[in-house]
């Protein structure tokens, strides 16, 4: 218990949020479009310097609004989908 974690949650939008715990990075159902069918954003989702360093994409369920494949492109094929 000597070493200081840092761990940290980070709201994107929707349901998707960025976790970062014990040096892992967790994206959780990533929707990083401005618009889906009727759902729309107010702002774009800031990405930038820490979407290549995901190390894991958590999807929790099926629905159009949680798994939208051209977010899931964007991440690129690398990523650990869970």
């Amino acid at each position: 218990m000597g070493e200081s974690a840092t761990h940290r949650i980070t709201y994107v939008g929707h349901a998707t949020v960025l976790i970062e715990a014990g040096g892992a990075r967790i994206l959780t159902d990533p929707v990083l479009r401005h618009r889906i069918v009727h759902l729309r954003r107010r702002r774009s989702p800031i990405l930038g310097m820490w979407q290549e360093n995901i190390d894991a994409v958590l999807i929790s369920h099926l629905h159009y609004d949680h798994l939208d494949l051209p977010s899931l492109r964007r991440l690129g094929r690398q990523i650990r989908l869970i």
